[in-house]
C-alpha cells in the first residue's frame, strides 16, 4: 500500500526521439534520450533551434555520474553555395556547445535559417530532410580537425552506419563519446486547400504528471511512501497528460488530399526502479481514420478537446531514495517533447 505525503523536489524542463532503450529504460550511464527541432519542420527563412537531451544517473538509487559534456552539432551551412562545391565538408558548419544542468544542449536560432532556394537545392543532396549529426563527449574535449576528417568519410558514403567514426574526435582519458543523427523534415505547404492542415508539424507538449491518480500542479511533488516491512514492492501508476494541441491533423505520406490524426508515443526512463512497459502508444491509433477536409466527427473533436492520458506502471527501488524520471513524447513525424522530474521514494 502506498500513500502520498506533501513535500519533495521536482525539476521540469519542456522542450522530443532517438532513444536507446540493462532494461533500455534504465539510465545507468551517459546517454542521449532525444533530439528536437523547433519548429519541428523546416520552414523557409524561419530560424530553427536544435536541442538534445542527455542523461546520467542523478538520483540516490544509482551512483551519480558527472554530466560534463561538450557537444558538436554538425549541420548544413545556411550560407553554403551548393553550385560551387569542391569539398563536401565545406557544406557543413560545426557548432560546439556545453550541456547545461538540466542535461540539454542546444544550437541554432537566428544563425540557423535557410532560404527557400537553399532548401530546394538541399533536397538533391539529402532528400526532403535536413540531416543533423551530433557528437557528445562526456569528460573530454572534441578535436575539430579529427571531426572534420571523420565527417568527410561519413558524407562520402552517406551511410549512417559509418557514424561511429565520429567517436574518434572525442579525446581525453576516460572520455565517453556518443554519436547520434536526426533528420528534420522540410515543410511543404499543400498545393490545394486542406483546412485541417494549417501549418508545419509542432512538437508534442507534456501537460501533467499524475501518481496513482493524484495530479499535483503545485511544486514540489509529494513523496511516494511505501508501507511494508520488505520495502517498496508494489508498483506506482504514472498518468501522463499531453496537451490537446499535441495531436494534429496532417497530410499523409502520399500527399493525397486527406488528413489523419497522428499517433503519439511516450518513452519512460529513470535511474532507479523498473517500468512495466517503458514505451507506450496513444490508444486512439485505430480510430485515427481518413477524414474529409470538413469532416471531423463529433466524437473525435470531443476526444481531443482535453489532454490525452497515458498510463504506465513503475516499481520504485526497494530501498527508496531519490529517483530521476525522464518522459519523452514523439509523434513519428520528427516532433518530440520531454519533461523530467525528481521523485522522492520513502520506504518505511
Amino acid at each position: 500500500m502506498k500513500r502520498l505525503l506533501p513535500t519533495a523536489a521536482i525539476a521540469i524542463a519542456l522542450a522530443g526521439c532517438n532513444a536507446e532503450m540493462e532494461s533500455r529504460s534504465m539510465v545507468s550511464k551517459f546517454r542521449i534520450l532525444a533530439v528536437r527541432a523547433e519548429p519541428a519542420e523546416l520552414v523557409a527563412d524561419t530560424p530553427v533551434e536544435v536541442t538534445a537531451l542527455f542523461a546520467v544517473p542523478r538520483g540516490e538509487s544509482s551512483p551519480p555520474l558527472a554530466l560534463d559534456a561538450q557537444v558538436a552539432f554538425i549541420t548544413l551551412n545556411p550560407l553554403a553555395d551548393l553550385t560551387a562545391v569542391t569539398d563536401v565538408a565545406d557544406l557543413l558548419t560545426i557548432r560546439l556547445v556545453a550541456v547545461d544542468e538540466s542535461g540539454e544542449a542546444r544550437t541554432g536560432g537566428d544563425d540557423l535559417s535557410f532560404t527557400q532556394n537553399l532548401l530546394d537545392k538541399m533536397t538533391l543532396l539529402f532528400g526532403d530532410q535536413l540531416p543533423v549529426y551530433l557528437l557528445a563527449c562526456n569528460g573530454g574535449t572534441i578535436d575539430i580537425g579529427i571531426l572534420q576528417e571523420a565527417m568527410r568519410e561519413v558524407l562520402a558514403t552517406m551511410d549512417t552506419s559509418s557514424l561511429a567514426i565520429l567517436e574518434t574526435a572525442c579525446t581525453g582519458d576516460g572520455a565517453v563519446p556518443i554519436v547520434s543523427f536526426k533528420q528534420i523534415p522540410i515543410f511543404r505547404p499543400a498545393d490545394e486547400e486542406d483546412p485541417p492542415v494549417t501549418g508545419p508539424n509542432t512538437n508534442p507538449s507534456l501537460f501533467l504528471l499524475g501518481i496513482d491518480g493524484l495530479f499535483e500542479t503545485a511544486q514540489p511533488f509529494s513523496p511516494i511512501v511505501c508501507e511494508g516491512a520488505d520495502g517498496c514492492r508494489e508498483p506506482v501508476e504514472f498518468q501522463v497528460e499531453l496537451t490537446a494541441e499535441s495531436f494534429e491533423y496532417y497530410r499523409d505520406w502520399s500527399g493525397a488530399l486527406r488528413s489523419e490524426l497522428e499517433t503519439m508515443y511516450l518513452s519512460f526512463f529513470a535511474d532507479g526502479g523498473e517500468f512495466g512497459n517503458a514505451r507506450i502508444r496513444s490508444d486512439h491509433a485505430q480510430a485515427a481514420q481518413e477524414i474529409a477536409a470538413d469532416g471531423r466527427i463529433a466524437e473525435e473533436v470531443e476526444f481531443f478537446a482535453d489532454p490525452h492520458l497515458f498510463t504506465v506502471e513503475w516499481l520504485p527501488p526497494r530501498e527508496g531514495g531519490r529517483v530521476h524520471l525522464w518522459i519523452v513524447a514523439h509523434d513519428l513525424r520528427g516532433g518530440a517533447g520531454w519533461a523530467q522530474y525528481d521523485l522522492d521514494v520513502v520506504s518505511e
